[in-house]
């Protein structure tokens, strides 16, 4: 206001027409000054000076100085974002590499259907056509290597907390052919490789006759510490057969 006051008293400001008034006192910037305020970088700093110089000039170039701290303000959050996740990763780390190794073995886990001999169960995986529900099997599988994760995951320390697994992605399913529902069915797998907070399951369908599976599929999960719902620390993978290694680098 004392700004304003000043500039309609000028001499200079009466001589000039309405229209010129207007777009003088329009100009003037609408940010509190007292009457000893210098503009200097000691009094206000350089960013300040930047602000007000494209402001009031035009409601586009207010909308678009507007817009350029908006992306200024959302790259310094990402920024922000990104130096804590990269300090977070380096703790898991840590925790990581202080935790035991285990085999993919300690954690490998086989389950038989007994589809032979028991009618009852095996008719919760036909569909209508007489196949057997494929989907169902996928999600037993995924109830079945989430079984798997929590073996791995789970600490030999009883007053441990134990880890939320949740899983992030279901890969590389294939499905070679249906099985014949007469035969026993065996759902099996074990842990194939391990970052610093998240693992794969490599999963088999196959009938007990034979060794080759008739679907098999990849599952990914994490582990979440129950505190603080913030990805943990899991147990290395050392993989000791050629099998085991194979599966191990296309995890990598």
């Amino acid at each position: 206001r004392q700004v304003l006051n000043w500039v309609t008293r000028a001499p200079r400001f009466r001589n000039l027409s309405r229209m010129q008034q207007s777009l003088s006192v329009f100009v003037i910037p609408s940010r509190p000054f007292s009457e000893n305020h210098k503009f200097d970088r000691e009094t206000e700093p350089e960013s300040v000076e930047k602000e007000l110089a494209g402001k009031h000039k035009s409601p586009m170039v207010d909308y678009l100085w507007g817009a350029r701290g908006a992306v200024r303000k959302r790259e310094a959050e990402q920024r922000e974002k990104e130096s804590e996740k990269a300090a977070a990763h380096k703790i898991i780390e840590a925790a990581s590499a202080q935790l035991k190794a285990k085999t993919p073995s300690e954690s490998f886990t086989k389950v038989t259907y007994p589809f032979a001999t028991d009618t009852l169960f095996r008719e919760k995986y036909v569909n209508p056509w007489g196949k057997i529900r494929v989907g169902r099997i996928v999600e037993d599988l995924d109830a079945l290597a989430g079984t798997i994760a929590f073996r791995h995951a789970k600490d030999d320390d009883m007053n441990t907390d134990e880890y939320i697994i949740v899983t992030a992605s279901i890969d590389r399913i294939v499905l070679g052919h249906r099985p014949n529902l007469k035969d026993d069915i065996d759902l099996a797998g074990q842990v194939s490789w391990v970052g610093t907070s998240s693992m794969e399951i490599n999963m088999v369908a196959k009938s007990s006759w034979t060794e080759e599976p008739w679907m098999s599929a990849l599952f990914t999960f994490v582990a979440l510490d129950r505190n603080t719902m913030k990805p943990a620390a899991l147990h290395q993978l050392n993989p000791e057969t050629e099998e085991e290694k194979h599966h191990f680098h296309l995890g990598m």
